[in-house]
């Protein structure tokens, strides 16, 4: 079962918010691999 995560845009930076309270700040550019490969399933953003 994947973990689900919000996403906020911060100009070129993505802040991730998980479910189980995990943060991270991550490029725009790299936040669907960074998802797919944590298993995270962004609920309002898609990749």
């Amino acid at each position: 079962m994947r973990e689900k995560g919000r996403v906020e845009i911060w100009g070129k930076i993505a802040y991730l918010k998980t479910e189980g309270g995990k943060e991270a700040l991550i490029p725009i550019n790299d936040l669907c691999s960074m998802a797919e490969r944590f298993e995270i399933e962004l609920e309002n953003y898609k990749c």
